[in-house]
């Protein structure tokens, strides 16, 4: 996995080449320690989809947030084709939705324990 810090977007940008990749803005206040993550964009190449490529690549980008960035909480808006349905990635990967829209948040402490 590759990580770099675009300035202009502030975006974290971990990928796996051109095969998938995932955009992360950090939200980390000043008082604060600690701080929240808001997953923008996270894509797989369609020839690669359904290799669990992009299952490990979401979970090595929550793995490196909370160990790295101390990031206790992300959240993302699932756009998915598989939104609200069975082996969800984000519901795979411990993420819940939040009310009846697409915003799904996850308690990264919680979560990396229980994989």
């Amino acid at each position: 996995m590759r990580l770099r810090f675009d300035r202009e977007s502030r975006l974290w940008i971990y990928s796996l080449g051109k095969i998938a990749q995932c955009h992360v803005h950090i939200d980390r206040q000043a008082s604060v320690r600690n701080a929240d993550a808001t997953i923008m964009t996270f894509f797989v190449a369609e020839p690669w989809r359904g290799r669990h490529i992009g299952q490990r690549l979401l979970r090595e980008v929550l793995g490196h947030l909370y160990r790295q960035r101390r990031v206790y909480r992300v959240e993302l808006s699932d756009c998915s084709l598989r939104h609200r349905q069975p082996h969800n990635i984000y519901v795979n990967a411990g993420f819940r939705y939040v009310g009846d829209d697409n915003l799904m948040r996850v308690n990264l402490r919680s979560a990396l324990q229980k994989t």
